[in-house]
């Protein structure tokens, strides 16, 4: 029988073909956000129909779904195919070990048919999916969770970026930023037009899982058929939801029941969508008679799972883990392909900052599965538009990011030393502000008469130019500028240079904010 970790190979296949798909849906927009853009300023009426707004159509989005569903569908026979051909011969092996008969290979083209008539229903599904009008975004809205069509989406993007900046709230940046991070967290999505709605590459995979499951079981079935087996042994497998776990690795009656053996159907509810060979299970059964030996001893399914762990602050049992370590998965796939957006619109400054969250994500993934004894899955975490290019200008731009951090960091801490000191101002900045002192007037009364200094104007401009820190007073009206070799205050609204001072004409509160900026290595 095939293994949890087998199936999931093979649905894994298929992965890539979807989040290339959700790759070139956020590209999309933003190439139509950035068409848009020079509507969303000046004059012009706003225009709130999307073909003019962003003068293209859908097509080659519909186009691009439909090329990603055919590649799924090309390559479902080779999954399946390989997938039948792994349980065949595993169930070889189990029968053998057993002492029965292995499979006779005149049977095999009748267990390829049933390969065959799954290939064809799973791809029915697909097809079903590949509806334009049922892919879309689900949305947060005020009045809950709603889908949205690509095409009503794209225009609802559009309009609302336009009248975000006609209203003066954001810049055109922030609301491209803001349309690639909801697109990118909320991912394609499927409407089943009954109210659910699922994640493109959630469903595709959930339809291939279930597809070689339940082919496995019809084989196994068949097999169990043959050779006259009336039970069944389930699988078994770590981490399994609470409800699977209750039945997974008994043995069942397959026709009827008895006292020693429920029924199969009625015990492990298969055939529903929530049971044995539902969406989402990873179980199976096969064929078993009285007297082999059982895959899983009852002392062996009570500690299938190790005991639950804590980390940060809460408890995981195996189940819970596992669905953390997918919930990190889709972040980091949803902070790719956000990178992947921010690439496309030339934004530097959010490729940073996303590069580190990413970073940050990937780090917290590897530590809660060491924690959680779990394999890492880096393939479930994988976009093909992000690829070595993207990833490469991702970690360099993190650590640019995590520099800038350090050095703010570093700042705010200067800063709360310099005004432990006692020195007055309202702002203080490590960065001065750059002015020109052409218009203003040199106060040479106040500076050398009155205070009796040898201050010339060349002088206290060089303070000026050469100053490691500035503070704001009297509400912006004042501006003092301080370097290495003097201090220079400016009246901007008088447009005065009205005080400047050499470094041997420093106060005692003056000496004490150098000694801070040279224990810091600011005095350059």
């Amino acid at each position: 029988m095939l293994t949890p970790g087998q199936m999931e190979a093979a649905a894994e296949g298929l992965s890539p073909i979807f989040e290339d798909l959700e790759d070139f849906v956020v590209r999309d927009l933003v190439r139509r956000l950035i068409a848009a853009e020079g509507q969303w300023t000046g004059t012009a009426e706003l225009q709130s129909n999307f073909g003019v707004a962003a003068g293209v159509s859908l097509d080659d989005v519909v186009l691009a779904i439909s090329r990603a569903m055919g590649l799924a569908e090309d390559e479902l026979a080779a999954v399946f195919n390989k997938a039948g051909a792994l349980n065949i011969l595993s169930e070889n092996e189990r029968l053998t070990g057993a002492g029965l008969s292995a499979i006779k290979i005149e049977r095999l083209p009748f267990l390829q048919q049933i390969v065959e008539e799954v290939i064809i229903q799973t791809r029915g599904t697909l097809r079903n999916m590949s509806r334009s009008t049922a892919i879309g975004i689900v949305r947060d809205t005020v009045g809950g969770r709603m889908f949205m069509g690509l095409q009503a989406y794209y225009q609802h993007s559009v309009d609302t970026a336009m009248l975000k900046v006609r209203a003066g709230v954001q810049s055109p940046t922030q609301a491209i930023r803001d349309a690639i991070k909801e697109l990118s967290v909320s991912g394609l999505s499927i409407n089943y037009g009954s109210g659910y709605n699922s994640r493109l590459d959630v469903a595709v995979r959930r339809a291939v899982l279930t597809g070689i499951n339940q082919m496995a079981a019809i084989q196994n079935a068949q097999i169990a058929d043959d050779l006259g087996l009336p039970l069944a042994e389930v699988t078994a497998h770590q981490g399994a939801r609470p409800s699977h776990a209750e039945w997974q690795g008994k043995v069942f009656q397959i026709r009827g029941s008895s006292k020693k053996y429920k029924n199969l159907a009625m015990a492990t509810g298969m055939g529903k969508v929530w049971g044995l060979l539902g969406a989402n299970c990873r179980h199976s059964w096969h064929g078993f008679a009285e007297g082999m030996p059982r895959t899983w001893t009852d002392e062996m399914l009570d500690n299938v799972d190790p005991p639950p762990f804590e980390y940060r602050g809460h408890t995981y049992d195996a189940y819970g883990a596992t669905q953390y370590q997918r919930a990190m998965e889709r972040s980091i796939r949803s902070k790719k392909r956000e990178l992947v957006g921010y690439d496309a619109a030339g934004d530097t400054d959010a490729f940073e900052a996303a590069s580190k969250e990413l970073k940050d994500i990937r780090k917290e993934y590897k530590r809660f599965s060491e924690r959680a004894d779990l394999r890492l899955k880096n393939e479930r975490a994988q976009v093909l538009g992000y690829g070595r290019s993207i990833s490469q200008k991702s970690v360099q731009a993190a650590k640019k990011y995590e520099e800038k951090l350090r050095k703010a960091a570093e700042e705010r801490a200067i800063i709360k030393e310099i005004k432990e000191t006692g020195i007055k101002g309202q702002e203080f900045t490590l960065k001065p502000k750059k002015i020109n002192l052409d218009e203003f007037e040199f106060d040479d009364q106040h500076i050398n008469k009155d205070n009796k200094r040898n201050i010339s104007r060349e002088e206290a401009e060089s303070y000026v130019e050469n100053a490691v820190m500035m503070v704001t007073r009297y509400d912006g009206k004042s501006l003092n500028y301080y370097s290495k070799n003097g201090a220079t205050y400016v009246r901007i609204d008088k447009k005065l240079i009205r005080t400047a001072f050499s470094e041997t004409d420093f106060d005692k509160k003056t000496e004490s904010v150098m000694e801070v900026l040279r224990k810091w290595n600011r005095l350059t």
